[in-house]
């Protein structure tokens, strides 16, 4: 038999993420499986460490994603290798655990997570637009309105913490932080301890007690007093397991996280 097509280059990240699906499919199929556990390794780490160089090199990288596979969709998507998908998932949103060997999301998920009608974060994986909400926040690409912060956009797992805030009439969350730089919190007049959050989201104002914060007047206090409460029921990495159930998809399976 003849060497494979390929097979003698070395695919680099920037190849994954620059070239078209049907050639890189063509040469990650050609190397062995140490390479491409190589090829995601480099990407883990490189998310991992958070060194400034990586974050450059990420930076670099979502910009060839967004160049060369803006309208990269399911059809062409189905024509690439597991790893390639994983890889492109990785970089677009900038989690390594897409690349980690002990998460295994089904195929049809990382397809959908790319293409950003499905919650990029692992504990949750809601089918997004969430609820379908239509307002500013839910319009942005990769929004999920279930885990992730109406101003910043990041996700968490510590929602029933002062880190936290849940709009009382959409439901939608914000971190505290966020309310505090954006000056979305303000202390009531009315009602003595209640602090007033006005939502991004529904635009409208809503209350809740907060007996355990001193009024200060700095907000670089109030932000650290609140920052600060509560520190013994956030969750911690170590109570995160995996847990494995079976998917629509046979023999894969979806690998989420859930809290013991």
């Amino acid at each position: 038999m003849g060497v494979p097509m390929f097979a003698w280059q070395r695919l680099t990240i920037e190849d994954v993420v620059q070239r078209p699906i049907d050639e890189i499919a063509e040469k990650l199929g050609a190397q062995s499986p140490s390479e491409e556990q190589d090829l995601k390794l480099e990407l883990r780490d490189m998310l991992l460490m958070g060194s400034e160089a990586g974050r450059m090199r990420l930076g670099d990288l979502q910009l060839m994603l967004l160049k060369n596979h803006r309208d990269t969709d399911e059809e062409k998507l189905s024509r690439s290798c597991r790893t390639q998908l994983e890889i492109l998932v990785a970089v677009r949103t900038g989690v390594a655990a897409y690349v980690h060997p002990q998460f295994w999301i089904a195929t049809h998920f990382l397809s959908e997570i790319f293409r950003q009608v499905r919650c990029c974060n692992l504990t949750c994986m809601t089918a997004i637009p969430a609820d379908r909400c239509n307002c500013d926040p839910c319009r942005n690409p990769g929004f999920c309105n279930r885990c992730m912060c109406v101003m910043c956009g990041r996700f968490g797992l510590d929602h029933d913490t002062c880190h936290w805030i849940s709009c009382g009439i959409c439901y939608h969350f914000c971190h505290t932080e966020c309310a505090v730089a954006k000056g979305a919190l303000s202390y009531s007049v009315v009602k003595e301890r209640e602090l007033l959050y006005t939502c991004v989201s529904c635009k409208q104002t809503s209350g809740f007690d907060c007996p355990s914060i001193e009024i200060l007047d700095g907000e670089d206090e109030f932000i650290e007093e609140v920052l600060d409460e509560e520190d013994e029921d956030m969750i911690d990495e170590d109570d995160v397991v995996l847990d494995s159930s079976s998917s629509d998809d046979g023999d894969e399976d979806v690998v989420t996280a859930k809290i013991d």
